[in-house]
């Protein structure tokens, strides 16, 4: 069995660990703040630009015919047999969307593919909410030609989640598709002329080069703050050995050898051992080196006194011999 010496571990290396961690810590909780600040006011940028576009769009737009293709989308949607809305992809969903798609349509469609490139954007449309199949159910698509989809198909969505984003001041549905790489969905509610909400407008924004910037910084952030952290570490320890742990060795030596000289008798004249430490630190380190000083003006014999019995007691008990 290990004793208690042989695991001992020094003071520099204890304080040089606690200091590595709390440096990391502080930075790396300064630098999630920092990153949290700024990711949070450029996704109210962002989201500011999003309904700014979704109104223009908007003003753009035939109001009548954008109420007329949300009443006829969701007529078509309702009246599909179970077995063929189950499937938007099938060939029979799409011929019964295929009524849908007219002249007003594609107007109302180039709209939004004008919106989309002029922006720069990934994409806008328009869509209402299907709670039955948690879906979202398309009713105008500015995407590209080979990936729009018809009038009444849908995809799953959380709706939860799209409620959250339409009432959020900075909110995201943040994803990242091999296409067209990171992208930030917004959803901003859409009314008709009575101010019922008939469905959303969605904006997919491009957030390759907000998201970039971050990952830039990362990139920076992580090695010069394990650098500074390890720099900051061993200073610090260095400036503790020098203050607080060189003085603490030097009493702790003078102890020892105080203990060993205890053992053996000393003339009366002979120096006090603490006597030439010259501690003179200004504070608790001196305040201590003069309470050991104080040792030689106790009593004459009372610490010797107060030791006699335990010496003799011990010296017995080993079948040695011992002053007492």
């Amino acid at each position: 069995m290990h004793s208690r010496t042989d695991k001992r571990i020094s003071l520099k290396t204890k304080t040089f660990r606690v200091i590595l961690t709390g440096s990391l810590i502080l930075i790396l909780l300064g630098s999630a703040i920092g990153l949290a600040l700024y990711g949070y006011s450029s996704l109210r940028s962002y989201k500011d630009e999003s309904r700014h576009l979704i109104d223009y769009t908007l003003l753009l737009e035939d109001q009548s015919y954008v109420e007329r293709i949300f009443r006829e989308t969701k007529k078509v949607y309702g009246s599909m047999p179970e077995d063929v809305r189950r499937d938007p992809q099938s060939e029979a969903f799409m011929e019964a969307c295929v009524p849908l798609v007219d002249e007003d349509f594609f107007k109302a469609r180039d709209i939004l593919v004008k919106c989309r490139e002029g922006t720069e954007q990934k994409n806008v449309s328009y869509m209402f909410t299907e709670p039955d199949q948690s879906a979202i159910v398309y009713v105008v698509d500015g995407d590209e030609e080979e990936w729009a989809f018809l009038p009444g198909q849908w995809v799953r969505a959380d709706l939860s989640r799209i409620k959250g984003i339409e009432k959020s001041s900075w909110r995201l549905h943040i994803t990242h598709e091999e296409e067209y790489g990171w992208v930030g969905t917004d959803f901003a509610s859409m009314v008709d002329a009575k101010g019922k909400q008939i469905g959303y407008a969605v904006m997919d924004l491009d957030l390759n080069d907000f998201l970039g910037r971050i990952f830039r910084f990362l990139k920076i952030l992580l090695p010069v703050a394990v650098i500074l952290v390890l720099l900051l570490a061993f200073l610090s320890s260095q400036l503790l050995r020098k203050h607080i742990i060189s003085h603490l060795t030097v009493m702790a030596g003078a102890a020892r050898e105080y203990t060993a000289r205890d053992k053996v008798e000393q003339p009366e004249d002979a120096p006090f051992i603490f006597e030439s430490l010259g501690i003179n630190t200004s504070d608790e380190l001196e305040e201590l080196w003069h309470s050991m000083r104080r040792w030689r003006t106790s009593p004459p014999n009372g610490r010797r006194t107060a030791s006699l019995p335990w010496r003799c007691l011990t010296a017995a008990k080993r079948g040695i011999s011992a002053p007492c």
